[in-house]
């Protein structure tokens, strides 16, 4: 029986009210995609059918597996190192495989003295599952898109993040959606933070301006907006607010409620930070051309459930619902 875990984007992630200008930034579309792809794994988690979705750290151990089945042996650092995952985090990922047998320790032929990393038996029957997994999470998310556009859409992710270095990948990630998806958004706003550290922002307080900049909201409204839960939020605007960039004012409708306002402040930052998302942009998608920017922008829209009422997305330049099982049978 088919059971809805993923719930359409309209009805609890705001879509109607998202700013044409958030909805036609890609770190945006890219994170949203990534949010709806861990609730629908959250949910598939706790179900009895145990459909199987996929996990960001089922992600990063589909990562692990396939550079190891693809490459042989390699150490937890050229792993970390090609992979662009901290070394804490994979020291927490290799114990976990270790523990289920998955990979083993063996001695570097090219140096004794060290151990590297081989991928066991087990180890080659979890990634063919895992990728399974994530293939059905990419097909669950893009149910919107047609079969070609699907496919289209794989390729220039997996394009731009050539673009971004990452040509030496094991061939069974190069062609996952899901995969391609999360490294990029991990990648673009770690990118986008450092260019706007100069500023004091970053780009969830970037995007807060922008949202703020065009619409009087709340504060759990904003929280709604970026995807982020009510602790996270408070967190957001008690920043915003020592900065001198957003005030709480009481709502004249409700005055229970405050509403969030860009101060004068507030929107010279926006200003500011406007000139370096642009050349931020430019510089990160510089291996798309304009046509395929925006062609992957509104490929990711529809996707997410932006698809209608937001305006056609134009590359900056310097100068200026349903759940996995009703996928499973799909092509």
């Amino acid at each position: 029986m088919t059971r809805e875990v993923l719930r359409g984007p309209e009805e609890d992630l705001g879509a109607s009210e998202t700013p044409a200008e958030v909805a036609s930034y890609l770190g945006y579309l890219l994170r949203r995609f990534r949010k709806q792809a861990a609730r629908l794994a959250a949910e598939e988690a706790e179900a009895e059918e145990g459909a199987g979705g996929c996990q960001a750290h089922e992600l990063q151990e589909l990562a692990v597996l396939s550079l190891l089945q693809e490459c042989g042996p390699k150490s937890q650092q050229e792993l970390a190192d090609r992979l662009r995952i901290n070394r804490s985090t994979m020291v927490k990922l290799i114990d976990h495989l270790e523990a289920r047998g998955e990979v083993r320790r063996v001695r570097d032929s090219s140096d004794r003295r060290r151990y590297a990393l081989e991928l066991a038996d087990e180890g080659v029957a979890r990634a063919r599952e895992l990728r399974r997994r994530a293939d059905l999470v990419g097909r669950a998310l893009t149910r919107s898109l047609s079969v070609p556009e699907r496919a289209r859409l794989s390729r220039l992710l997996a394009e731009l993040a050539r673009g971004r270095g990452f040509d030496d990948l094991p061939s069974p990630l190069s062609g996952c959606l899901l995969w391609s998806a999360t490294m990029l958004q991990q990648e673009l706003e770690s990118f986008g933070d450092s260019w706007l550290a100069p500023l004091g922002l970053d780009v969830r307080r970037y995007v807060s301006l922008v949202i703020l900049s065009g619409l009087r909201c709340s504060q759990s409204e904003l929280g709604n907006q970026l995807l982020i839960g009510p602790a996270s939020t408070v967190e957001l605007v008690d920043e915003l607010e020592r900065l001198g960039a957003v005030e709480r004012r009481r709502s004249a409708a409700d005055r229970r409620v405050h509403e969030l306002r860009l101060t004068g402040r507030g929107r010279r930052l926006l200003g500011d930070a406007h000139s370096l998302v642009s050349a931020a942009s430019e510089e990160f998608f510089g291996g798309l051309t304009a046509d395929a920017y925006e062609e992957l922008t509104e490929l990711m829209q529809r996707a997410v459930g932006l698809g209608h009422g937001t305006r056609r997305p134009q590359r900056r330049r310097r100068e200026a619902g349903p759940g996995l099982q009703a996928v499973r049978d799909q092509p």
